[in-house]
């Protein structure tokens, strides 16, 4: 909720590509499930009638295809005018997430220059949003989410890393997903920093509480590797969701990598960055009592295993 008493916004950005058009409908669920309004936005690096006009077609676009969906959800727009990455993240100061495309329209020869390829405004709003970044990559507009396929959540040792944790089993819940945990220590132990004993606690808790004759999900975890794109490219059965907490630049800075973002070109992995609304309370960390299991299929997880001990 916003500081006015209303009900922050589900964020899109929109710049006329199918990648685009496959956010909005992503967000539907989004808004829907906070019951909040789904805010189409669009920048104008122009001021020219003609730009409007342009924005306004786009802005219909996306608009048509929520609508097409036939589920009921508030929908405003917002064209804005400026640099493309600024202005988003100055729309994230008042949503409850912002959602984009892995890839936008590509126009103008300007793209082409460096620091402005395919990808670029997906990377600049997930390094610097002030709420969490959902990065969308969908090969189709709505098809139905895939079991059996892994929701991975990369650890940390930050306060953010809960946040994290509690949306990839959220997701994997609605997915009816497995979750790849990746945590940032190689070995349980008294001797971990403070933060991650903490965590670790945390997750202790969680298996322990579970309810495992009733598990809706399996959970395994790993150490997480150095440079978490060689375990993407070694895993293929890592194609639903990769969710990062917000507080380790390193770290996300390696997931909107154009390393990663070619790995991922293929499929329907979509990143969700954990970034703390600016107004949010720093309360407690919890994580939710969700039934799950740590005995994954041992020839799912072997793979994965392979990956992380290749580093």
């Amino acid at each position: 909720m916003n500081e006015n008493g209303t009900i922050a916004p589900v964020v899109v950005g929109v710049d006329g590509s199918k990648h685009a058009v496959r956010a909005s409908i992503w967000a539907i669920d989004e808004a829907v499930r906070r019951g909040a309004p789904l805010r189409l936005v669009h920048v104008v690096r122009g001021d020219s009638g003609q730009d409007f006009a342009e924005a306004r077609k786009i802005i219909h676009r996306a608009w048509a295809a929520v609508e097409a969906t036939g589920i009921a959800v508030e929908l405003e727009s917002d064209i804005r005018q400026g640099d493309t990455v600024p202005e988003l993240i100055e729309a994230s100061r008042a949503a409850a997430m912002i959602c984009v495309g892995s890839r936008g329209v590509h126009k103008h020869k300007t793209y082409h220059r460096p620091g402005h390829g395919r990808g670029t405004t997906a990377a600049g709003v997930a390094l610097g949003a002030h709420c969490p970044v959902a990065i969308i990559r969908r090969r189709h507009p709505r098809g139905p989410m895939t079991a059996h396929k892994w929701v991975v959540a990369a650890l940390d040792d930050s306060p953010g890393s809960d946040s994290a944790l509690q949306a990839a089993m959220d997701e994997a819940q609605r997915r009816q997903a497995p979750v790849l945990v990746l945590t940032p220590w190689h070995a349980p132990g008294r001797d971990l920093p403070v933060g991650q004993r903490e965590l670790q606690a945390h997750l202790e808790s969680y298996i322990r509480d579970a309810e495992l004759e009733h598990a809706e999900f399996a959970m395994c975890t790993l150490p997480r590797p150095k440079d978490i794109a060689n375990l993407l490219a070694q895993s293929a059965g890592i194609d639903q969701l990769l969710v990062i907490g917000p507080e380790n630049p390193e770290l996300v800075a390696q997931v909107v990598s154009p390393k990663v973002r070619a790995i991922l070109h293929k499929t329907n992995c979509s990143v969700l960055v954990m970034r703390r609304r600016d107004d949010a309370e720093p309360g407690p960390a919890w994580i939710a009592k969700t039934a799950g299991t740590l005995v994954p299929d041992e020839a799912d997880i072997a793979p994965l295993a392979g990956a992380v001990s290749g580093q």
